[in-house]
């Protein structure tokens, strides 16, 4: 991991000199007014600051929710390191699930015939 490194903080450097911002979502954020957003930014994140993290979240123009999250870096807050980050996510995204009666889902299943565990 490059942060490991005694002159990690250099990556970051050189990116920032060298990519511009004609490519920033903050230009077309706008255009997902229907869907329900979670934008999620590390806090500790040395390539990206938190601001602009907020940025991008105050120019979404729909239902939004922002997390802050703490000690992890950019684009590492769902891997294996963060399981409680993973574990927050799922229990979002199953929030937002939208809920099927026990009637409905029984009958929109597909029903398996007797013999298909002998093949």
């Amino acid at each position: 991991m490059i942060s490991d490194y005694r002159f990690a903080f250099l990556p970051a450097q050189l990116a920032r000199a060298l990519i511009d911002d004609s490519h920033s979502p903050i230009d077309t954020i706008k255009q997902l007014d229907d869907l329900p957003l979670l934008i999620s930014h590390c806090v500790d994140d040395d390539l990206i600051s938190l601001e602009r993290g907020r940025r991008l979240f105050q120019a979404a123009q729909t239902e939004k929710s922002f997390w802050a999250l703490h000690h992890c870096q950019h684009a590492r807050a769902f891997t294996a390191e963060f399981p409680h980050h993973q574990q927050q996510l799922l229990e979002r995204l199953t929030a937002l699930r939208p809920q099927t009666p026990d009637s409905e889902l029984s009958a929109n299943m597909i029903q398996m015939p007797d013999n298909a565990s002998e093949n």
